[in-house]
C-alpha cells in the first residue's frame, strides 16, 4: 500500500505531552476533542454524553474511560467529582461542545429557543460547581449570528457571570494541518484573570511559504493511500449517474446555464452547496457533515460516497480507533467530532497558559476583549458566482478564481 504523504499528520504522529493535567469530558461523542486534549497532557477522568452509540464505540476503545451515558440535565457536579475523585476547585480543565444544530445552517437555527440549545446552561450549571482553572467549549459560528445575535449575548454573558476570564475565537481546522475546511467557535475560560493566546495557524495556501506557514494538507494526502477502501455504501437513486460528469471540486451548479453548460438541468442556487459536490482531492475537504441525505457530498472523486476509513481520516482520527455500528452511525458520531489535532492545539495553548500563570489587568483584559470582536475572522462567503466555469491545469475555475472561495462558506455548518 501506498504511503502517505509526510504533510498528513494526526496525534499519534508526534510524542504525546506528558500527563500532567486533569480534565472531564462533557457532550463527549467519539472523543474527538478528548484525544486531542490527552495529546497535549490531559487526562480524562470522566466524560458524559446521552448518545449510547458514542459510548459503545468508547468502551471498544477505551474499556477503563467511566463513560456516563446519562442526560446531563439529570447530572450533579458531586456525581461527576466523585467518578474523576476529586473536590471542587481541583479539576484543571472541564471541556466539550453542546449539540450545535440550534444554531447551525445545517439545521432550523431555532438557537436557544431549542430544547437543545439551552443544553448550555447545564454546562454553566456544572462549571460553577465544579470550578475547574479552565474550560474549554466548542461550537458552529453560526452561534454568533443566531437569534442577530441576541443568543451569543446572552451565552457570552452567562459565561462572564460565572466569574471566568472568557476568550473566543472562530477557528478553521486547515489552518492547523487538518485536511478540511471546518469553522467552529471555541470559548476558553479561566477562573484566574490570566493572559491566553489561542494557538498560531501553522498552514494556509500553498503559496504561503515564504510567510512561514505550512502548505494547506490536501485531501489526497490524507487519503490518496486508501484505493482499496470499501468502508462505504453503493451510490444510486435519481441523481446519482449526474455524479461521474461533474468535475472535482464542482457540485450540481455544473449542470447551470450559469455554468455555461449546454443542456442544465438545475436552476441556479437552488440546491444546498453540498448537493453532488464532488471532493478536490488537491485541497482540504469542505466540512465533513453529521447527517448527510443522499445526495449530500463530499463525494469520493471516484463518484461514491466517502468511506469510513477515509472521514476518519479528513477529522484526524486516529486509524486505529476502531468503530461500531451502521455506516450512517459512524458517518454522524465522525462529523459531529472535533478534530483531534486541532483539539492538541488548543490544548497546549492551555495548558502553557494554565502554567505560565500570567495575570492581567482589568484594563488589559477588557482591551482583549475589544479586539476579539474586532478581530473574529471567518471565511469569505460565497460571492455572486455568476460566470461560465473553466477548467485550467486540472483546477475548476469561475472569473479567474477558484471556486473554492466562492464555496468555502460551506465549511461553517
Amino acid at each position: 500500500m501506498k504511503t502517505k504523504k509526510k504533510g498528513y499528520l494526526t496525534i499519534n504522529d508526534e510524542p504525546y505531552e506528558s500527563l500532567e493535567m486533569l480534565s472531564i469530558s462533557l457532550f463527549s461523542g467519539l472523543l474527538g476533542l478528548d484525544l486531542g486534549l490527552h495529546a497535549a497532557g490531559f487526562e480524562c477522568k470522566v466524560a458524559l454524553d446521552i448518545d449510547k452509540d458514542a459510548a459503545a464505540i468508547t468502551k471498544l476503545n477505551f474499556p477503563e474511560l467511566p463513560y456516563l451515558t446519562e442526560d446531563i440535565r439529570n447530572i450533579t457536579p458531586e456525581e461527576l467529582m466523585s467518578i474523576a475523585k476529586i473536590n471542587a476547585g481541583e479539576l484543571d480543565l472541564l471541556a466539550g461542545g453542546p449539540p450545535c444544530q440550534s444554531f447551525s445552517k445545517s439545521g432550523k437555527r431555532k438557537g436557544l429557543d431549542d430544547e437543545r440549545g439551552v443544553l448550555f446552561q447545564h454546562y454553566i450549571r456544572l462549571l460553577k460547581e465544579i470550578r475547574p482553572r479552565a474550560f474549554l467549549l466548542e461550537n458552529v459560528r453560526g452561534i454568533l449570528s443566531s437569534n442577530k445575535g441576541e443568543d451569543w449575548k446572552t451565552i457570552l454573558q452567562s459565561f462572564k457571570d460565572t466569574g471566568y476570564t472568557v476568550y473566543w475565537k472562530v477557528l478553521d481546522a486547515a489552518n492547523y494541518g487538518v485536511p478540511q475546511f471546518r469553522q467552529r467557535l471555541f470559548i476558553v475560560g479561566f477562573r484566574d484573570r490570566i493572559k491566553y493566546q489561542f494557538p498560531a495557524e501553522t498552514h494556509s495556501e500553498s503559496n504561503s511559504e515564504l510567510q512561514g506557514y505550512l502548505p494547506y494538507v490536501t485531501v489526497n494526502e490524507a487519503i490518496g493511500d486508501l484505493f482499496d477502501s470499501t468502508d462505504f455504501p453503493a451510490y444510486n437513486g435519481k441523481y446519482a449517474h449526474l455524479l461521474e460528469e461533474i468535475p472535482e471540486g464542482l457540485n450540481y451548479s455544473y449542470y447551470c446555464k450559469e455554468r455555461g453548460h449546454p443542456n442544465p438541468l438545475f436552476d441556479w442556487r437552488s440546491k444546498f452547496w453540498y448537493f453532488l459536490l464532488k471532493i478536490d482531492r488537491d485541497r482540504p475537504s469542505l466540512t465533513i457533515q453529521a447527517n448527510p441525505g443522499n445526495n449530500t457530498g463530499p463525494f469520493h472523486w471516484e463518484n461514491r460516497k466517502l468511506g469510513i476509513s477515509e472521514l476518519k481520516r479528513l477529522q484526524t482520527i486516529p486509524d486505529k480507533h476502531k468503530m461500531l455500528g451502521s455506516y450512517m452511525t459512524n458517518h454522524r458520531l465522525i462529523g459531529n467530532a472535533v478534530p483531534p489535532l486541532l483539539a492538541k492545539s488548543i490544548g497546549k495553548s492551555i495548558k502553557e497558559a494554565l502554567k505560565a500563570n500570567i495575570l492581567l489587568s482589568e484594563s488589559e483584559y477588557e482591551q482583549i476583549q475589544i479586539d476579539s470582536f474586532k478581530n473574529t475572522k471567518v471565511r469569505s462567503g460565497r460571492g455572486s458566482g455568476l460566470g461560465k466555469f473553466e477548467i485550467i491545469n486540472g483546477n475548476v475555475v469561475v472569473n479567474s478564481r477558484s471556486l473554492w472561495d466562492e464555496v468555502a462558506a460551506a465549511s461553517e455548518q
